[in-house]
Formats: C-alpha cells, structure tokens, sequence
C-alpha cells in the first residue's frame, strides 16, 4: 500500500514538472532540442571560413547531420576553420590544397580516416587526441615529427611518404602499415 502511495506521489510530481514546462515558450530542454535539429537539418555552413571548402560541402548538398565524408582534394583550400562545428565527419579528404593548420580537425570526435597529402603541413600535434583515427595520409607535407601520434590505438595505417622523417618508434610501428621514403 505505502508503495502505491509512493509510486502515485512520484508520478503525480512528474506531471506536474511536465505540466509546468510546457506553459509559456516550452521548457529550455525542448528550446534545445528544437535547436539542435534545426542545425542537424541545416545546409548553411555559413561559418566555414574558407570559400572554397564552403563551396565544396555545400556542392554536396547534405544537412549537417548527412554530412559524414567531405572530399574537396585540389579545390584551392587554404584553411579549415569552421570544419570544428561538423562533428559528425569521419572521413576527410583535402589532399592537393595549400592547408597547413590541422587543429580544427582535432574536435571532431568521430574522424577516422584523414587524407591531407601534397599541402603545408609542418606539425600534427593537433590530432593527438583524435582517438578514433584509424587512417592518416600526409605524404608530401613538411611533417618531422610524429611522436604526437604514438598515443591514437585506432590508427593502423599511416603515409607519410616525402617528409623529412628521421625515425619512427619501432614500438609504435609494430601491427601498423607505416610507409615512408
């Protein structure tokens, strides 16, 4: 008996917290919701500040939340800024551009395989915590040093072929496709 009480008082408090968020503009829950898919079903990608990767994505005609691979190689990019609010990327490919900052790549949490070859780039520190890389190609970039890389679990193939590599950790290349030189 006292159970029922209980289950009745708890359900009866739930319809009224739900009552109550639905007076007046809809409780900040809802607002958020409402929000979030009215971006996932968005094909302004406004904030992608260079215009040739802006065109590129927008060519594609995909919604945000369609969006999933980007292939814009040799269409002129020179950054990637704005790429950090497309979360639900795991395939990118910008090889043959003038790209030489990787950081707006390192926010999105489900990238797997990256494809930046014949750009400038000269550090990959930035994609040290991409947990969910698996494949990475930067040959013929300036990169040195991949010791930032040594930590991504997922990541078993890597090209990094015409970069001035001195070494890569014998540790690190076992149960990997490394190819150099």
């Amino acid at each position: 008996m006292i159970r029922l009480i209980l289950i009745s008082v708890l359900f009866m408090g739930l319809a009224a917290c739900s009552d109550s968020g639905k007076k007046g503009k809809g409780s900040s829950a809802d607002n958020s919701q409402s929000a979030v898919k009215q971006l996932s079903e968005s094909k302004d990608y406004s904030f992608i500040e260079d215009e040739n990767l802006r065109t590129c994505i927008e060519n594609t005609g995909a919604t945000h939340a369609q969006l999933h691979s980007v292939v814009c190689a040799g269409k002129n990019v020179k950054t990637l800024s704005g790429v950090e609010a497309l979360t639900g990327l795991r395939n990118v490919n910008v090889s043959f551009n003038q790209i030489d900052d990787l950081t707006p790549l390192a926010s999105l949490p489900k990238l797997q395989v990256l494809y930046v070859t014949h750009n400038n780039i000269d550090d990959v520190d930035s994609l040290s915590d991409s947990s969910e890389l698996k494949e990475l190609a930067l040959s013929k970039n300036n990169v040195s040093d991949v010791s930032d890389l040594y930590k991504l679990a997922k990541l078993k193939k890597l090209y990094l072929q015409s970069n001035p590599i001195d070494s890569i950790d014998s540790e690190f290349s076992k149960n990997r496709i490394i190819a150099l030189n």
